[in-house]
């Protein structure tokens, strides 16, 4: 029997909802919201019947409310989505209320990447297909100048496993499905970057640092090293413009930088995977 699959994306669209500002002296309040919509039809035939299916990424995925609240030079900000009901909150401090000298604490995006590309894919740009993913994580960030270097909390890979993700990074398996073998994070990953950027250009370089130990019954303790290095950045040229990033890994789904589980270090025992990539938009 031929198997047959089609799938066709009906729209999409990525569109500010709505921004409401405040000011009142030294305090403002800026409430927004970005609505993502799209939708996918499929058809698949994998013997005599065939199956209909309509979805959407983007809207669940990307569509958010946010808040940020602001009182001379500290902002709270709170990002509420319907995948991920708390997608960001964190606070910033503008040391000496300079914009370019800054502490965040909380769960803020990670800096050791650079992305650009679609909407559709629930707005994943060019991961698994030149470019690296970025993610939300917690993590105490220090800026000053184009610089940044960011602790990030521990949390291995894609999330937290559950029986429904068995190809989870961080965990094998044995053919019941039990975990035998599991990862943990030894060390908070550290990450590294220089963003310089006017009128015409846009450049930055980027690296990241993370240990990861697996463990199991009877088996010898395994630590991991999983790290980066990489540039990207923008060229203006009049109303034209070229994105390009290049990037080089070791182990880079064990801190979630790969969309694709087939990356999996544990898939065949535990073993180094190295990966690189290159991206022009």
């Amino acid at each position: 029997m031929k198997k047959i699959a089609f799938s066709l994306i009906v729209a999409l669209a990525a569109v500010p909802a709505f921004a409401v500002e405040f000011t009142s002296g030294d305090f403002k309040a800026n409430v927004y919201g970005e609505l993502y919509a799209d939708g996918f039809y499929t058809y698949s035939n994998d013997g005599a019947e065939g199956s209909n299916s309509f979805g959407s990424q983007g809207f669940v995925g990307s569509s958010l409310l946010g808040v940020e609240l602001s009182y001379g030079n500290v902002k709270g900000t709170f990002e509420a989505g319907l995948g991920d009901p708390v997608r960001r909150y964190f606070l910033t401090y503008n040391i000496g209320g300079a914009e370019d000298h800054f502490l965040v604490v909380g769960r803020d995006t990670t800096i050791a990447a650079y992305s650009f590309g679609q909407v559709s894919n629930d707005a994943q740009s060019l991961n698994d297909f030149g470019t690296l993913a970025d993610n939300r994580r917690l993590q105490v960030r220090y800026g000053v100048k184009g610089f940044e270097l960011a602790v990030v909390i521990p949390s291995l890979g894609s999330g937290i496993w559950n029986e429904e993700n068995v190809n989870d990074p961080g965990y094998l398996y044995n053919k019941k499905d039990e975990v035998i073998f599991s990862a943990f994070e030894v060390l908070p990953r550290v990450e590294l970057a220089y963003t310089y950027s006017n009128d015409s250009l846009e450049f930055k370089v980027f690296g990241a640092y993370g240990a990861y130990m697996y463990t199991g019954e009877g088996l010898s303790d395994k630590v991991l090293h999983s790290y980066n290095v990489g540039i990207g950045g923008q060229a203006n040229f009049g109303n034209s413009f070229l994105q390009y990033t290049g990037w080089y890994g070791n182990n880079l789904n064990l801190m979630g930088a790969l969309g694709n589980l087939e990356h999996n270090n544990i898939s065949a025992g535990v073993e180094n995977i190295q990966s690189a990539g290159v991206a022009l938009g």
